[in-house]
């Protein structure tokens, strides 16, 4: 579909190309957008609506970055492959909610109701959003640390998620949407319950 729109569209030498297309490189852009020169590949998230969250870009072309400015935290990258590397990270979006969504399920089974659940857990995860956000610095696994008394209930529930497998599940569907934004890869690839790549 985006093929289609952009074939269907004529370009000058001077206009400036800005695409939110994932699965599409520069080199691809420049053939089908020619004969512009000036390609900006851009990601920015919902949240950049409400002038939040974060917006990447590459290359960072002036005029672009001074249209941009000021609509999120605007990351200005020095390589196609850095922005493809953060534009993956955005696959975790839905996985985020699902998450919620769980722990909102949870405690609807505890007999509490489904409003007050839903803006306890959004109040609580956007909290931890804003610690992560002011302690960026010092690395989120001091942060794992500092929410995690020894012996207690936030220990135990990292240690037991981590050992079933949930961090690496994460690095393992980074790589998968890795591979398919590089054509390596499709919708149709999964992760099979024991690790590893199948379809």
């Amino acid at each position: 579909m985006a093929l289609d729109v952009i074939t269907s569209l004529k370009f000058r030498p001077d206009h400036c190309v800005v695409s939110l297309i994932s699965t599409f490189q520069v080199a691809k852009l420049r053939t089908l957008v020619a004969p512009a020169q000036v390609i900006v590949r851009a990601a920015p998230l919902p949240a950049v609506a409400r002038r939040m969250g974060a917006l990447v870009i590459y290359p960072p072309v002036p005029q672009v970055v001074a249209l941009l400015d000021g609509l999120g935290q605007l990351v200005q990258l020095e390589s196609e492959a850095q922005l493809e590397a953060f534009w993956v990270t955005t696959a975790l979006m839905s996985s985020y909610f699902g998450l919620l969504d769980e722990v909102v399920a949870w405690l609807r089974n505890q007999n509490v109701e489904d409003a007050v659940a839903r803006s306890y857990v959004a109040a609580t995860f956007n909290s931890l959003g804003s610690t992560a956000q002011a302690r960026a610095a010092d690395g989120f696994a001091k942060l794992v640390t500092d929410h995690s008394t020894p012996g207690g209930l936030n220990e135990q529930a990292f240690r037991e998620l981590k050992a079933a497998g949930w961090t690496t599940r994460i690095s393992e569907v980074l790589d998968l949407i890795h591979d398919r934004m590089g054509g390596r890869a499709t919708f149709e690839d999964r992760l099979p319950v024991n690790g590893g790549r199948g379809r």
